[in-house]
């Protein structure tokens, strides 16, 4: 399984790839910008894309609708610490498939793994 991680947060993206890890996931790309994951997406195959929204700069919101776009059937999890309703909206609008509040436990990440790739890891 392929997890593309898309956090400005170095420590919540060391945080998430340790969960990951302890479900056994080992291909884990985790990059700081939307540019950036944009580059890895076209480069590369992932089976789930896990992306944090930093509601001051809406590019988050444009890297999910160009994943949309380009991979209609693609789970693409939210990562949040807030649970307003017009930024979820703003979200799910954009493509977002589901979302995840900060901290995410290894069981919760399990749960979205399971629901929408029907695997267990």
């Amino acid at each position: 399984m392929r997890v593309l991680l898309v956090d400005r947060s170095k420590s919540w993206r060391l945080v998430q790839q340790r969960c990951f890890r302890g479900l056994g996931i080992r291909e884990i790309v985790a990059v700081e910008r939307e540019s950036e994951a944009w580059k890895q997406m076209q480069e590369q195959g992932f089976d789930i894309v896990f992306v944090d929204i930093n509601w001051a700069d809406l590019s988050s919101i444009e890297l999910i609708s160009l994943i949309r776009n380009e991979y209609p059937s693609l789970p693409i999890i939210l990562l949040t610490s807030e649970a307003d309703r017009c930024h979820l909206i703003s979200a799910m609008n954009a493509g977002v498939t589901d979302y995840l509040l900060k901290p995410s436990t290894p069981e919760t990440i399990q749960a979205k793994l399971s629901k929408w790739l029907g695997c267990l890891v």
